[in-house]
C-alpha cells in the first residue's frame, strides 16, 4: 500500500499497475487512487496476463484509462507514455 500513499503524495504523469498484487489487487489500487485524488488522478495503465473482453472491461470500471495485456508490447508502451506527456 506504500505505492498507492506515493501516487497520492506526489502524482505521476502515468502509473503502471499489475493486477495481481499479493495484499490488494490492482483494481483496488485504481479505486483508491481515484477516490483519493479525483481529476489530478494520473494516467493509470492496468498491467495484466489476461486480455479478455471481460479483463478490460474490469479495468475500466475499476477506473483505469486502459489496459495491456502481457507480454508487454514496446509500441504500446511507447503510446502510453507519450499520451501521458500530453495530458
Amino acid at each position: 500500500m506504500d505505492g498507492i500513499a506515493r501516487a497520492i503524495e506526489a502524482p505521476p504523469d502515468i502509473a503502471f499497475i499489475d493486477i495481481g498484487l499479493p495484499t490488494i489487487d490492482g483494481y483496488e489500487v485504481a479505486r483508491r487512487v481515484r477516490a483519493q485524488l479525483g481529476a489530478a488522478t494520473p494516467r493509470l495503465v492496468a498491467l495484466s496476463g489476461y486480455g479478455s473482453d471481460h479483463h478490460r472491461a474490469l479495468a475500466l470500471d475499476a477506473g483505469f484509462d486502459t489496459h495491456i495485456a502481457k507480454p508487454i508490447d514496446v509500441t504500446q508502451l511507447r503510446h502510453e507514455i507519450a499520451d501521458a506527456g500530453k495530458r
